[in-house]
């Protein structure tokens, strides 16, 4: 689930922030939160930020649509355009999560998100997309382009 977006503490960034919930397998039901950065403050830390999301967004859209990574076909590149950041909001897609160590022992470990499993992996095998590409209904690229995310390859 997108939960809405937050503010760096210097207030120079924004962020998206995300419930995932663990659907199948043994911890189904269980939740972990994250954070994606959506905008820079132009520093390289916050540039990084903002090109691994691009990166998470893009291989959650490809696993959750059955998207080839190497697939440039029309669909493909309209499947993987955004209207809206809410346009992520209950997206079922395959994952991979780690354990992030916390550097400070006053607080636990963390589950982390570190990919989405797209279909040319041998991970996906047995994974149905709900949403598969050739079903996906056209959209436009402008209020994408107004949000500030528009089509990320």
């Amino acid at each position: 689930s997108v939960r809405g977006e937050k503010e760096t503490k210097m207030r120079d960034a924004r962020m998206l922030d995300c419930e995932f919930t663990i659907l199948e397998g043994e911890f189904a039901k269980r939740k972990f939160w994250g954070l994606m950065m959506i905008t820079s403050n132009g520093s390289d830390g916050h540039d990084k930020a903002v090109n691994i999301t691009k990166s998470r967004v893009r291989g959650i859209l490809e696993s959750a649509y059955g998207i080839s990574p190497s697939d440039e076909s029309e669909a493909a590149l309209t499947a993987r355009t955004l209207e809206e950041w809410m346009d992520l909001d209950n997206i079922e897609f395959l994952a991979k999560i780690g354990i992030e160590k916390s550097k400070d022992p006053q607080y636990p470990d963390k589950n982390v998100l570190k990919s989405a499993v797209t279909c040319d992996s041998e991970d996906y095998e047995g994974f149905t997309p709900v949403k598969p590409v050739s079903g996906m209904p056209p959209k436009t690229n402008g209020a994408a382009e107004a949000a500030g995310s528009g089509r990320w390859r």
